[in-house]
C-alpha cells in the first residue's frame, strides 16, 4: 500500500508538471514520441497510451475488483459488460494479449545525470551517474564538497546537440536550430523547422535520415554549417553581367549588369535603349535571343559585329572611274581610271597620268580621254608605236631645230617639223601669236563657244561646263542634301499618313524631305509613315524599334524636346 501511495504522488507531481508547462510542450511530448516509436517496433498509439495509463491507473483504481486475477504492475478492474480487465501502471503498456503489462524504455522519464531502465519488476527505474546519488525522483552529489567539476568534452554525446555545464556542474546541451528538447534527445519537430529558424533559407524540413532539421539557401547564398552566407560565384556566373559583389557575409550576392542589359530580378535581360551605338548603322535594337543587335545604313552590310561597306552596293556610274569601298570599309568612294584625274566629283583627263608609249607624245583629245601619237617613221599597232618600214630614214626629235613657243616634231615624211603652243599660229617657219578678226577663225574647243577678243583666240564654256586647265568639265551637281535628326527607339504618337514601303532609313528621310513632311517614323525596317501637319514632337514617346526623324540638325533640337533622355539617341543624316 505505501509504494502503491509513493507512486500516486509521483505521479500526481509529473501531472502537475506538465499542466504548468503548458500545451506547447505536451505538442513537444507527442512529437517527441511519435520520433521514437519510428525506431522501435512500436507503434505511437502504444506508447500514448502507455502515458495515458497514469490517469487510468488512478481511475482503476477506484473501481477495481479483488475477484479478478492479478496482474504485476496493474489493477484489476471489471469492464462495462462485467468481464474482468485490467489497467497498467504509470508508463507501462498494456499487452491484452499476454495479460500483462510491458516497461517501455522510451517511454521511461528522463532524470538529469540518471541512465533510465527497465527493472526486474517490470517498471521504469534509473541509475545515478557519476559521483550522484539516488533520492527520490533526483540525481544530487553524493559528496561534500559539491558535485565534481563538469566538462563539456566528457559529457554524453547527444545526436544534433551542443553539449555544455550547467552552473551546477551537471552536463547539459542545446539542440541545434529547428530542434527541440524531449526526453533526452534533440527531436526535430515540422513546427519549429521552418524557414524563420535560418536568415536566408529558401525551404526547411525535417530529414528523417539524420534527424536534423534541414534547410535550402536563397538565391545568391550557399549553405555553410547551420547558415547560408553570399556566395559571389553565383552572381558572377550570370549571363552579361559586368561586375559581382557581397554587400555582407549573410547577404545574397548583388550584381551589375553589362551595357546594354538591364536587372530583371535574378537576371540581366537585354535593353533597347542601352544597346550601344554601331557606326554606320540604321538602328539598334534587341534581338529574338535577348541579345542587342543593329541593321546596317544603306551600302553597308554586317561583318564581325561592324557595319563595313558593301562593294556591291558602291553603283555609282562614273564616267572613266568607278565606285570602289574605302580602304578602312567607312564608305564608297570614286577612283578614277589610269589617265584621269578627280576633280569635283568627276574624272577628268591628266595628261600627266597618261601612261607612256614608247616613240610617241601624249595629249588629252576632245572627248576628255588620252591619247597618243606616233613619232614620224613609226605607226601605231595594238595601243604602241613600231617602226614603219624597215631601212627608212628615221628623224630624231632631239636634233630637230628648236622654234621658240614651238615644239619640235618629226612629221609622217620622217623629216623634222614643228607645232606651235597655244595662242601661237604656224608660219613661215616660225610660231606666231594668233591674231583673229573673228571667232570661226579660232580653234573649236569641246563644250565651249569660241570669242576672238582684241585679236587673240579664246573660249567660254557652255552652261554646265567650267574650265579646268584649258579643257571644258561638267560643272558638279549643286549639293541639295538637306539633314535629318534621328531619333533611334522613339516615335509619335500622332497618326500619319497611310505608311510606304521603303528600303531604308535614308529613303524614308528623302521621302519625307521630298513631301514637305514635319516629321517621320520608321519602322519593321521598311516602313515609312510622315506627319504633315503641326510638330515635330507631337506625342512624342519612347518605342523600340523604331527611328524618328525631324527634318534639321540634332542640335536645333535641344531646347525644344519633350523627352531630354532622346537627345543621347540623336545622330544626324543627310539626304538629297
Amino acid at each position: 500500500m505505501g509504494t502503491l501511495f509513493r507512486r500516486r504522488r509521483y505521479e500526481s507531481m509529473r501531472i502537475m508538471r506538465t499542466l504548468i508547462q503548458g500545451p506547447l510542450i505536451v505538442a513537444s511530448l507527442a512529437v517527441g514520441l511519435q520520433l521514437a516509436s519510428a525506431a522501435a517496433p512500436l507503434s505511437a498509439n502504444d506508447l500514448s497510451l502507455a502515458r495515458r495509463n497514469k490517469s487510468n491507473f488512478e481511475a482503476g483504481i477506484k473501481r477495481r475488483d479483488s475477484s479478478c486475477p492479478q496482474v504485476a504492475n496493474a489493477v484489476s478492474t471489471c469492464d462495462s459488460s462485467g468481464a474482468c480487465d485490467f489497467t497498467c501502471g504509470p508508463n507501462l503498456l498494456k499487452d491484452r494479449d499476454e495479460g500483462k503489462c510491458e516497461c517501455i524504455l522510451e517511454g521511461c522519464p528522463a532524470v538529469g545525470n540518471s541512465t533510465r531502465f527497465c527493472n526486474a519488476s517490470g517498471i521504469c527505474d534509473f541509475t545515478c551517474n557519476g559521483d550522484r546519488k539516488k533520492v527520490g525522483d533526483q540525481c544530487v552529489c553524493d559528496t561534500e564538497g559539491g558535485c565534481p567539476s563538469c566538462t563539456p568534452s566528457m559529457c554524453p554525446i547527444v545526436p544534433n546537440a551542443i553539449s555544455s555545464c550547467t552552473s551546477s556542474g551537471m552536463c547539459n546541451f542545446n539542440c541545434t536550430r529547428g530542434l527541440i528538447r524531449f526526453a533526452g534527445k534533440c527531436n526535430c519537430n515540422e513546427f519549429f523547422c521552418t524557414t524563420s529558424a535560418f536568415d536566408n533559407a529558401s525551404n526547411a524540413w525535417c530529414n528523417n535520415d539524420t534527424g536534423s532539421c534541414d534547410f535550402a539557401c536563397n538565391s545568391g547564398t550557399k549553405k555553410v554549417g547551420d547558415n547560408c552566407v553570399c556566395d559571389v560565384a553565383q552572381c558572377s556566373s550570370i549571363a552579361n553581367v559586368a561586375s559581382s559583389s557581397c554587400p555582407s557575409a549573410n547577404a545574397p550576392c548583388d550584381f551589375d549588369c553589362a551595357a546594354g542589359f538591364k536587372r530583371d530580378g535574378r537576371q540581366c535581360v537585354c535593353d533597347d535603349d542601352q544597346c550601344p551605338r554601331v557606326p554606320h548603322a540604321a538602328f539598334s535594337f534587341c534581338n529574338d535571343s535577348g541579345t542587342c543587335d543593329f541593321d546596317c545604313a544603306d551600302r553597308f552590310i554586317q561583318k564581325d559585329r561592324q557595319c563595313v561597306c558593301d562593294p556591291a552596293r558602291c553603283t555609282d556610274v562614273v564616267p572613266n572611274g568607278a565606285s570602289v569601298c574605302n580602304s578602312d570599309g567607312s564608305g564608297c568612294h570614286t577612283t578614277c581610271n589610269v589617265g584621269f584625274r578627280l576633280a569635283f566629283g568627276q574624272c577628268v583627263c591628266d595628261v600627266d597620268q597618261c601612261p607612256y608609249i614608247t616613240n610617241s607624245f601624249t595629249f588629252c583629245d576632245h572627248s576628255g580621254a588620252c591619247g597618243f601619237q606616233c613619232y614620224p617613221g613609226y605607226r601605231k599597232e595594238n595601243g604602241q608605236c613600231v617602226q614603219g618600214s624597215i631601212g627608212a630614214a628615221l628623224c630624231r626629235v632631239n636634233e630637230c631645230p628648236v622654234i621658240a613657243n614651238g615644239r619640235r616634231i618629226c612629221n609622217s615624211s620622217g623629216k623634222c617639223d614643228f607645232t606651235c603652243l597655244d595662242d601661237f599660229t604656224k608660219s613661215n617657219g616660225k610660231c606666231m601669236r594668233t591674231r583673229c578678226t573673228k571667232a570661226s577663225q579660232c580653234p573649236a574647243v569641246a563644250n565651249a563657244s569660241s570669242i576672238c577678243s582684241r585679236h587673240a583666240c579664246s573660249f567660254e564654256c557652255r552652261e554646265g561646263f567650267r574650265n579646268v586647265n584649258g579643257v571644258c568639265v561638267p560643272k558638279p551637281a549643286p549639293c541639295t542634301k538637306k539633314s535629318i535628326a534621328l531619333y533611334q527607339g522613339y516615335q509619335s504618337g500622332k497618326r500619319g499618313q497611310r505608311p510606304a514601303t521603303v528600303t531604308s532609313v535614308e529613303a524614308c528621310a528623302a521621302y519625307c524631305v521630298l513631301r514637305k513632311c514635319v516629321s517621320f517614323d520608321f519602322y519593321n525596317r521598311n516602313q515609312c509613315e510622315i506627319q504633315i501637319g503641326g510638330g515635330g514632337f507631337d506625342r512624342f514617346g519612347s518605342a523600340k524599334r523604331v527611328v524618328h526623324g525631324v527634318p534639321g540638325k540634332c542640335s536645333d533640337f535641344i531646347g525644344s524636346i519633350p523627352i531630354k533622355a532622346a537627345g543621347k539617341a540623336c545622330s544626324n543624316l543627310q539626304v538629297w
